[in-house]
């Protein structure tokens, strides 16, 4: 690396410290575990160019960041709650565990009737509210289209359609006649099976991204 060249600081998730040795022969001679706190990522790039060698990525410990500097324990962020719809058990247990991954709280519904009694609850004064819901299409006792249709009948009686959280379709068809049936029952968006692990976390960040938190007043959103 050239002497004007910017120092590289690699971003990670706490389980790829393993990979650190890799991201250093890449060139980064620093890294940042997410969520980043502003605090760390402005005193790395006050830093500019970072010394090289295996000493600029050290095995990182409790209250020190990648440069060995003390950093302020992580500040606490209310994380996005997720209802997930799900009746097969394999699908829910990775979608799941990626849900986690990303940082969220997980509740499963195992079918429509369940999920439409979990929403219903969250509406209740005082409860905790829901930020995302994950809806699989087919499910038994209630399909995920008949509980979405249910879910907005219930918030109109409510008087205020908003009070619902962003309904996002799970299918297996991503034809254009599956999409339109999903936003015709009321959802939101939709998200094709199989997915991976980025596809859930951008949905994530479109409809409840972290500079919009829920309200514990159902419905409200920091507009």
């Amino acid at each position: 690396r050239g002497a004007d060249q910017a120092a590289g600081i690699v971003l990670i998730d706490a389980a790829e410290r393993g990979s650190l040795k890799q991201f250093a022969r890449a060139g980064f001679p620093a890294y940042l575990i997410r969520p980043v706190r502003p605090s760390s990522l402005l005193a790395q790039v006050r830093r500019g160019h970072v010394p090289e060698g295996p000493q600029a990525m050290p095995p990182r410990s409790a209250g020190s960041d990648a440069a060995g500097a003390a950093i302020a324990p992580p500040a606490k962020v209310r994380p996005r709650r997720v209802l997930l719809a799900e009746d097969n058990d394999i699908n829910a247990m990775v979608a799941e565990r990626m849900l986690r991954l990303a940082g969220a709280e997980v509740v499963r519904a195992a079918n429509g009737r369940e999920a439409v009694a979990a929403i219903a609850g969250a509406l209740e004064p005082h409860a905790e509210p829901f930020d995302l819901v994950l809806m699989d299409m087919l499910m038994p006792e209630m399909d995920g289209l008949a509980a979405t249709r249910e879910l907005r009948r219930l918030a109109e009686l409510r008087g205020d359609p908003r009070l619902l959280p962003p309904i996002v379709a799970l299918t297996a068809n991503a034809f254009t006649e599956d999409r339109q049936h999903c936003l015709k029952a009321g959802m939101d968006d939709y998200l094709a099976k199989p997915f991976e692990r980025s596809d859930l976390e951008e949905m994530i960040e479109k409809w409840c991204p972290r500079g919009e938190e829920r309200s514990h007043i159902p419905g409200a959103r920091v507009a």
